[in-house]
């Protein structure tokens, strides 16, 4: 059966198609939505507003359409002259826009302590240390807490005490309290470690070995968001990864900002073995992390501009 909708006005009857008609152009006019096939359109997007005139002059010389040049125009680190190395590593790499950029402007980003440079997004939650990434010697996080002002079991040490960032324990805390209730048992085994103690657990204790210790400056534990957890009996071996706190922390960490850092199968990115106990506390961005089961590395190349 065929329907038919009248609209009638000034005494004219218009068809249901031709209202809908009407419909959807304004549609398009108020949502500035076009139909396909007016790209035109999009070639009046003023360029000379972002690029200067030699850069410019290189967009015309080459002939660069300005619909090609619009995605990266949020980037602040987009450099239109190596417009034709981004465009290559997308079609190479399928890299997205930002990808691409990242990739051509951070050519070290996974080449470890090739020209390392010092950390990203210093003081934020996702701040990135590795072995390209470093901190300086005399570098310690604001806001440090004792561990033992918590409600926390911690191991305890002579002469040493744990600390962590406030935000990291508060919410290291929560998830405590939740793995608790679960019946399951949880204990921090180390925290902020400043660049002195790391000097010596590198040469000393671990032989300068960089696939399991970090080099000072290198290491995470300085940010003050890295953690060693386990249970009393595992320690930090890989007993602990048979353990039901362990499999509890990997389905329930990221509830509360927490990532495995070092996870296996991840070593050529990561650039350590694989440590069950390593957690780092990354915040809100920890549940795309373990959704999508990335590094914190593969996690801001694909997500942020670095």
């Amino acid at each position: 059966m065929t329907y038919k909708f009248t609209f009638s006005t000034n005494n004219n009857t218009m068809t249901g198609k031709y209202y809908l008609t009407v419909i959807i152009l304004l549609i398009f006019v108020l949502f500035g939505v076009y139909p396909a096939g007016r790209k035109a359109d999009r070639e009046t997007l003023n360029l000379e507003e972002y690029f200067s005139p030699e850069e410019m002059d290189f967009i015309k010389a080459n002939g660069i359409k300005s619909r090609d040049l619009e995605p990266y125009l949020k980037y602040q680190k987009f450099n239109v002259f190596k417009y034709y190395q981004y465009r290559e590593a997308r079609e190479k790499y399928n890299f997205s826009y930002l990808e691409s950029l990242n990739y051509v402007n951070n050519p070290n980003y996974y080449r470890f302590y090739h020209n390392p440079q010092k950390a990203l997004f210093a003081g934020a939650p996702h701040i990135l240390v590795n072995k390209c990434y470093f901190l300086s010697e005399d570098y310690e996080p604001e806001g440090l807490v004792n561990a033992r002002e918590y409600e926390i079991d911690y191991i305890v040490r002579e002469g040493e005490e744990i600390y962590l960032k406030k935000e990291v324990l508060d919410s290291y805390q929560k998830m405590y309290d939740a793995a608790k209730a679960a019946g399951i048992e949880l204990m921090i085994f180390s925290g902020y470690r400043d660049y002195e103690k790391q000097s010596v657990l590198y040469y000393q204790v671990y032989n300068q070995d960089d696939s399991i210790s970090a080099r000072p400056g290198f290491s995470e534990h300085q940010t003050g968001l890295a953690l060693d957890i386990s249970r009393p009996g595992d320690g930090l071996t890989l007993l602990f990864e048979q353990s039901p706190s362990f499999a509890w922390l990997m389905a329930n960490g990221h509830k509360y900002g927490f990532i495995l850092r070092f996870p296996p199968g991840k070593e050529s990115i990561t650039g350590y073995s694989y440590e069950p106990w390593h957690f780092r506390y990354v915040g809100a961005i920890a549940a795309e992390i373990r959704e999508k089961n990335l590094t914190l590395e593969e996690y801001i190349f694909s997500n942020m501009e670095i």
